[in-house]
C-alpha cells in the first residue's frame, strides 16, 4: 500500500465517508492524469509545459489537502477519545508530530527526490552531447515520482528500466532489425507510475515488494 494512500481504520460513524474520500480523490486524480499525459507523449511526441506546470501543481495541491484532513481526522478521533486526549500536542508527547511526520514522509521525501532527479538530468544534458532527454522530461519525472511517492520511488526506477528493456527486445524481435533511436525513459516513468497506484491497493504488492526491495 502506499504510505500517502493509507487511510486510518480508527475513524467511525460519519468520519469513514470522509476518510474514504481523503483516501480516493488524490489516488483516481492520479491515475487518470497521467493516463492523460502518456497518450499526450505517445500521439504528440511531448506534453506542453503549460500542461505539465498545471498538473504539477494540482496534484501538489491535492496531496497536501490530503495530509491536513488526515491529521485533521486522526486530530479528532484522538479528542473523542478518553485515552487519546493525553496523545494530543501540548500534552508533553510528541506521538501526535510522529503521526504527522509518518503521513507526510512519502511525499515530502518523494519531492526531494524528484528535484534531485532534476539536477542530475540537468547535468547529463549540459555535460553529454547527446540528447538522451527532451526539455521537460526533467518536470515529468519529477510529478511522477512525487506521485507515487517514497519508497515507491525504488518501484518506480526499477519497473521503468524493466519494462523499458522487455519493450525494445520485443521491438527488436518483432521487426527482425535492430532499434536504433533514442530511448526514450518517460513513457515508461508514466506507465510504471499508473501500475504501482492501481497495484498498491491489493495485498500482492506489498509481498512483491518487500520481495524486491
Amino acid at each position: 500500500m502506499l504510505p500517502v494512500w493509507e487511510h486510518n481504520s480508527g475513524v467511525e460513524g460519519q468520519m469513514v465517508w470522509l476518510t474514504q474520500i481523503v483516501f480516493w480523490i488524490p489516488m483516481v486524480t492520479a491515475v487518470v492524469l497521467l493516463l492523460v499525459l502518456l497518450r499526450i507523449e505517445l500521439l504528440k511526441g511531448g506534453i506542453p509545459f503549460g500542461l505539465l506546470r498545471k498538473s504539477i501543481v494540482i496534484m501538489l495541491g491535492l496531496y497536501i489537502l490530503q495530509i491536513f484532513f488526515r491529521m485533521l481526522l486522526f486530530y479528532l478521533e484522538l479528542k473523542k477519545s478518553p485515552i487519546g486526549v493525553y496523545l494530543l500536542p501540548g500534552k508533553g508527547t510528541t506521538f501526535f508530530t510522529e503521526k504527522l511526520w509518518m503521513i507526510s514522509e512519502p511525499l515530502f521525501l518523494g519531492i526531494l527526490i524528484g528535484l534531485f532527479f532534476i539536477f542530475i538530468i540537468l547535468l547529463v544534458k549540459k555535460y553529454v552531447n547527446r540528447p538522451l532527454f527532451e526539455e521537460n522530461d526533467p518536470w515529468i519525472i519529477f510529478l511522477v515520482t512525487f506521485i507515487v511517492g517514497y519508497p515507491n520511488i525504488y518501484v518506480l526506477l526499477i519497473g521503468s528500466l524493466l519494462i523499458m528493456v522487455i519493450f525494445k527486445i520485443l521491438q527488436m524481435v518483432l521487426s527482425g532489425r535492430q532499434v536504433s533511436e533514442r530511448l526514450q525513459l518517460v513513457p515508461f516513468f508514466l506507465l510504471t507510475g499508473v501500475l504501482i497506484l492501481v497495484l498498491s491497493n491489493f495485498s500482492f504488492y506489498s509481498a512483491i515488494y518487500n520481495l524486491i526491495i
